[in-house]
């Protein structure tokens, strides 16, 4: 009777080791599958335009940037290599901003700008909350085309694209209870160095900041 109950007492603690291991060694594996992976996703924000004064220094006269805030749209996607650092691309689409003569009401310069910007930035961060809460920093460079629209005498940019470099901030909430999806505050800025050239020979070329920023909330699913 003893070696009988010797012997069940001797298996039931052998069962138990086989799966403690068995659980410690899937528990990395399961870290690993959340903290790496494909992902991408949709944000819709705020956004803002400023030219750094540029229009003051148009050829002809002042203008001025009528409406400084409009719907942003932005497309994103990356890859997270673990819980701190991933690689992520996107599109953001800024809407559309006039241009008008300073000290009018009418849009008496007919200028119209739509700027987007094409990104690629590192994103670094780190997981907390079982790995549902990020909160998370943008950093990287980008490509900005005004989508500048008007007759040629009212040009505002020489150039109508240029580099960008861009930084952000932002939050990530993946709940367990929704595997994959993932939601996302975040605000982030392009700043485009832009070279205007003047037709006026006492006018030197300028370099101006031009900056657009976006506030957005987002929803991404990682593969």
């Amino acid at each position: 009777m003893k070696k009988a109950l010797l012997a069940l007492i001797s298996s039931t603690m052998l069962v138990g080791t086989l799966s403690a291991a068995d659980v410690n060694a899937t528990a990395p594996e399961k870290a690993d599958a959340i903290n790496t992976g494909w992902y991408m996703g949709l944000g819709l924000g705020a956004a803002g335009y400023s030219d750094s004064d540029m229009g003051k220094d148009f050829d002809n006269y002042e203008i001025q940037v009528d409406q400084k805030s409009n719907l942003g749209v932005k497309i994103y996607a990356g890859y997270k290599f673990n819980s701190i650092v991933a690689v992520e691309a996107s599109y953001i689409n800024y809407g559309t901003y006039s241009y008008k003569a300073a000290g009018t009401t009418t849009d008496a310069v007919n200028t119209k700008v739509s700027p987007s910007s094409l990104n690629v930035m590192a994103n670094l961060g780190y997981d907390f909350l079982d790995d549902q809460l990020r909160p998370f920093a943008l950093v990287g460079l980008g490509y900005v085309n005004f989508g500048q629209s008007s007759n040629p005498s009212h040009e505002v940019y020489s150039t109508d694209n240029g580099a960008a470099v861009v930084i952000g901030t932002g939050l990530e909430y993946t709940p367990s209870i929704f595997p994959g999806i993932g939601f996302r505050f975040t605000i982030e800025q392009d700043t485009a160095y832009v070279i205007q050239s003047y037709d006026n020979p006492t006018k030197e070329d300028k370099a101006y900041a031009n900056r657009l920023a976006l506030i957005s909330l987002g929803v991404n699913y990682k593969f």
